[in-house]
């Protein structure tokens, strides 16, 4: 059985969003929590392009640079905040071993575009490796 777990510096990333936006902040918490209870949505975690045409809740990719970097990490956005103009992605990995997906951050989209050498992108390095 799948386990999500959110790394402590997700959960930072999930309080400063808590401080400016409350609505949207319980939006992705919700997100998190029902995707934590649904083993349809765990399994999709793992399926590229899952949602892109925006026929599920959400939509999932691959970080394709760090996956040539042989990185397991992902990225998923929740559609019905893109469809109101409010745009985070919620980058995570998936360790087999321990069958666990951990959320390494939620960040705005305009403040990350998957650059490895940004001060965002570093720390999810970091904490991946």
């Amino acid at each position: 059985m799948y386990e999500l777990h959110i790394h402590p510096n997700a959960e930072v990333d999930l309080d400063a969003i808590w401080e400016i936006d409350q609505t949207t902040a319980s939006r992705i918490d919700a997100f998190l929590e029902e995707v934590s209870e649904n083993h349809k949505y765990l399994d999709a975690l793992l399926e590229r392009h899952f949602g892109k045409d925006g026929s599920e809740e959400f939509s999932v990719d691959k970080w394709v640079e760090q996956w040539y970097q042989k990185r397991d990490l992902w990225r998923a956005k929740i559609w019905d905040l893109e469809d109101i103009g409010i745009r985070y992605r919620i980058i995570y990995c998936y360790q087999i071993a321990d069958r666990r997906f951990t959320v390494l951050a939620v960040v705005a989209r305009n403040k990350f575009n998957y650059e490895a050498n940004s001060e965002i992108g570093k720390r999810i390095i970091d904490d991946y490796d």
